[in-house]
């Protein structure tokens, strides 16, 4: 690390439905990195973040069954 300037990653972040799945267009998902949530539309996102160990949460309301959909993982950035 070079001194004044601080290292600096990003984690990408994909999210897609299936075609039979087609009502999630209508809905956006949220994106939790260590407890910051970010709204954002179905795609690829990118966020910066300080190299280290992450958790990340991807979540979207479900339209049919109004249950909120969520899965998480923990990734180690380097960087």
């Amino acid at each position: 690390m070079v001194f004044g300037k601080m290292e600096e990653s990003a984690i990408s972040v994909h999210t897609k439905f299936y075609p039979t799945e087609i009502f999630c267009y209508f809905f956006k998902t949220n994106v939790t990195i260590d407890g910051m949530t970010s709204t954002e539309p179905w795609g690829t996102s990118i966020f910066p973040v300080k190299p280290g160990r992450h958790e990340v949460r991807i979540s979207y309301q479900s339209f049919v069954k109004k249950n909120k959909r969520e899965n998480s993982v923990v990734v180690d950035v380097a960087p």
